[in-house]
C-alpha cells in the first residue's frame, strides 16, 4: 500500500558489488600512449610489478549507486538486488544499512558477489581509470511479494547475469509496475544495452 503522507518512496532495483581502487603511481611499469588523441591508451609491462596506492573498497554497481545517489537526496529508497555469500557480503549490506536504505536482497548461498578493480591512472596531463570487472556467479530474480511497500516510482538499474536472467527480470518488474500503476525509470547497463 502507497503512503502518499510522506516523502517519495523509490524502488531501485539493480546490481550490487565490491569496487577496490588503487591509483598507480607514476614510477610503474607503464606508460600514456598518444596522450595527444582522443583515446589514448594505457600500456603495461607484461610481467612488470610497479608501486600503487590504495584508495580503499566501496560499495559499488548501478543499482547501489543510484540507490546511494537518490538516499543522500532525501529520498525513502528500498534496493531489490541479488547477493551471492561471500566476505562482501557482511560489507555490502552495512553499507546499504548504514545510508538508511531498505534491502530485499536475494541470496545465492553458493553464489559470488561482483567484484571491480579499478586503476586509477595520473600523468601527462591525464587522469582516468579503467575497470577490470569480474561478475558474481549467483542466481537472479524478482519475486514482487518480498516488496512490503508499494513504491512511488522504480528504478530498474542493471543486473548482471546471462541475457535470459535480466530479460526475464526486467519482464517481472515491469508486468509488477503495470499491475501496480507504478512509473518505471530505465537506467540500462552495457551489456541491456548491446544484447537487445
Amino acid at each position: 500500500m502507497r503512503n502518499l503522507e510522506t516523502q517519495p518512496h523509490a524502488l531501485v532495483i539493480g546490481g550490487v558489488g565490491i569496487d577496490r581502487y588503487e591509483k598507480l603511481k607514476r614510477k610503474g611499469p607503464w606508460r600514456i600512449q598518444n596522450p595527444e588523441h582522443v583515446h589514448p591508451e594505457v600500456v603495461l609491462e607484461l610481467g612488470g610489478k610497479g608501486p600503487a596506492k590504495s584508495i580503499g573498497e566501496f560499495k559499488g554497481g548501478n543499482g547501489a549507486n543510484t540507490a546511494s545517489g537518490l538516499a543522500r537526496a532525501g529520498e525513502r529508497v528500498s534496493h531489490y538486488t541479488h547477493l551471492g555469500k561471500d566476505s562482501a557480503t557482511y560489507f555490502i549490506k552495512e553499507k546499504i544499512r548504514e545510508e538508511g536504505i531498505t534491502l530485499y536482497a536475494d541470496e545465492d548461498k553458493n553464489g559470488t558477489n561482483d567484484h571491480s578493480t579499478v586503476l586509477l591512472f595520473e600523468a601527462e596531463g591525464i587522469s582516468d581509470r579503467f575497470i577490470a570487472s569480474s561478475k558474481g556467479d549467483m542466481k537472479r530474480d524478482f519475486d514482487s511479494n518480498r516488496i512490503q511497500e508499494t513504491p512511488d516510482y522504480i528504478y530498474l538499474t542493471a543486473i548482471g547475469g546471462e541475457p535470459q536472467d535480466w530479460a526475464r527480470i526486467y519482464g517481472k518488474v515491469m508486468d509488477y509496475a503495470r499491475e501496480e500503476d507504478i512509473p518505471v525509470a530505465i537506467s540500462p547497463g552495457s551489456a541491456q544495452l548491446h544484447n537487445k
